[in-house]
C-alpha cells in the first residue's frame, strides 16, 4: 500500500469514529480507538483540522469541522428521501429501545449510513458501528443484495440474521421502496438475541410497520394496510 493511500485510509478511519453518539473525541480516546500512538493521532487531527475537516472544541476535544457540513449538505440535496428516513429510524429506536439503522447499496458494497440507539437498553457489540457491512452476513446486506439481483425486492417480511456481529446478536431489516418500486435503502434493528427471544414478534411488527409507513410517505410500494393502523 502506497504512503498517500495509507494516510488517506487512516484519515477516513478517524473521521468515521464521529457519529450522533460520539460528536467529540479527546486525543487519548482517538489514540485508543485507532490503536496508534498519541503522537500519530495528533498528527492526523492536526492535518484534518488545518483542512477544515475537524475543529477544536472549548473542552479541548475534537469535533467534525465546518467543511464536513458543506459536503454533507451537498450530499443530502441529492437524497430527498434521507431526512424522512432518518426521522423514521430515530422514531423506531425510541419505540423499541434497540439500535436502529439505515443501509444502502452502492457498486457492490453495503454501507450503513445512519444509526440511532435512543433509549437502548442493551449494550453495544463489536462491529455493529462499522460503515461498510458484509453483504452476505448481515440482514441489510442480504436484503439489498437480493434486491440488486432481482432488480427489485417485492417481499415484505423482515430479513433476519442471527449471530450477525458476534454470537448472541440478532438483526432484522426491511426494504424502503421508491415510487418506481426500487429499493432505496434497508431499515433495520439490531439487538441481543435474548431480547429478540422475548420481544421478537413485537419488534418485527414495529420494524415492518415503520418500513411500510416510510415507503408510503416516499410514494413507494403501497403497504398492505393503512400506515399506522394496527391489525390484529
Amino acid at each position: 500500500m502506497s504512503g498517500p493511500l495509507k494516510t488517506l485510509q487512516g484519515a477516513l478511519r478517524l473521521l468515521e469514529l464521529f457519529d450522533v453518539e460520539h460528536t467529540e473525541w479527546g486525543l487519548a480516546e482517538l489514540s485508543r480507538q485507532l490503536k496508534v500512538p498519541e503522537s500519530s493521532a495528533f498528527d492526523q487531527v492536526r492535518t484534518l483540522a488545518e483542512l477544515g475537516m475537524l475543529r477544536r472544541t472549548r473542552r479541548g476535544h475534537y469535533a467534525l469541522g465546518w467543511r464536513t457540513l458543506k459536503l454533507a449538505s451537498s450530499l443530502l440535496c441529492g437524497l430527498p428521501w434521507y431526512n424522512l428516513a432518518h426521522r423514521a429510524m430515530a422514531e423506531l429506536a425510541s419505540r423499541t429501545g434497540v439500535l436502529s439503522f439505515l443501509s444502502i447499496w452502492q457498486e457492490g458494497k453495503v454501507y450503513c449510513i445512519a444509526r440511532c440507539s435512543e433509549r437502548r437498553r442493551d449494550g453495544g457489540v463489536a462491529g455493529e458501528t462499522s460503515f461498510e457491512l458484509p453483504a452476505d452476513r448481515t440482514a441489510s446486506g442480504r436484503l439489498l443484495t437480493a434486491a440488486q439481483r432481482q432488480g427489485t425486492f417485492l417481499g415484505s417480511a423482515p430479513v433476519l440474521s442471527e449471530d450477525e456481529w458476534e454470537p448472541g446478536t440478532t438483526a432484522a431489516a426491511v426494504p424502503i421502496w421508491s415510487g418506481d418500486y426500487q429499493v432505496l435503502a434497508a431499515l433495520g434493528l439490531s439487538m441481543r438475541s435474548e431480547r429478540f427471544s422475548v420481544s421478537g414478534p413485537l419488534l418485527l411488527r414495529e420494524l415492518s410497520e415503520a418500513g411500510e409507513r416510510l415507503s408510503w410517505q416516499l410514494g413507494g410500494c403501497s403497504p398492505a394496510r393503512e400506515p399506522g393502523r394496527v391489525t390484529r
